[in-house]
């Protein structure tokens, strides 16, 4: 039986609305798959920018008359996207920071690649992933990274990340007793796993996201 698709039309935050109400997600979750629905759907439309969409997103309690925010937009949705949606967002929506349009609409759009992909970031590779999403976050003009331009860097090499670890969101074989022994080896084979999915692109030795 194939996967029923749900076709849903509304403004920005009729969407949020419909989400939560028909598919049972909290806010924040319907929020934020609403900013990565329209952009992954309405990417060509001319009316819409990734800087609107940031704008909705991180300024909630404003009021928007620009008619862009009042535009109403068609989105698609299955119960696998969705169960996809809800993973990316457990795991990672702790990187949108309020107030930073830029950064945000950067990871919006690496995790865009991994809906379009219909791919699941394994709980073991969110500590390498979400390394890399906040390298890209602080270097959007940037394409490429190393393996050491994402590795860990806390005093005493304390694992930055227990609190996910210990909630049970991620997973982290390099975390012992709290310590952290991540290395460029480990890390690296995370990556080409990432790679081979193609969540990841790699050159030379160095990384990017896939666009």
């Amino acid at each position: 039986m194939e996967d029923p698709i749900y076709r849903l039309t509304g403004t920005f935050s009729e969407l949020q609305e419909l989400l939560q109400s028909q598919f049972a997600m909290e806010e924040k979750a319907a929020r934020f798959s609403v900013c990565l629905l329209i952009m992954e759907q309405h990417q060509m439309v001319d009316e819409l920018s990734e800087t609107h969409t940031a704008l909705w997103y991180l300024n909630r309690h404003e009021h928007f008359t620009t008619p862009v925010f009042k535009s109403r937009f068609s989105i698609s949705l299955t119960d696998v996207k969705k169960n996809i949606l809800d993973q990316i967002f457990i795991q990672f929506g702790g990187i949108l920071i309020d107030g930073d349009t830029l950064a945000f609409t950067t990871i919006l759009n690496c995790l865009l690649v991994i809906y379009r992909s219909g791919t699941f970031i394994k709980k073991e590779e969110c500590c390498v992933y979400y390394q890399a999403l906040s390298w890209k976050a602080t270097h959007a003009s940037q394409e490429y990274f190393q393996v050491q331009d994402i590795l860990p860097s806390v005093p005493e090499n304390v694992c930055r990340h227990l609190d996910l670890i210990k909630e049970g969101k991620w997973k982290c074989y390099s975390c012992h007793e709290e310590n952290c022994s991540a290395t460029v080896e480990s890390f690296s084979v995370i990556l080409n796993e990432l790679c081979e999915r193609n969540v990841l692109k790699k050159y030379n030795n160095m990384y990017r996201f896939t666009k």
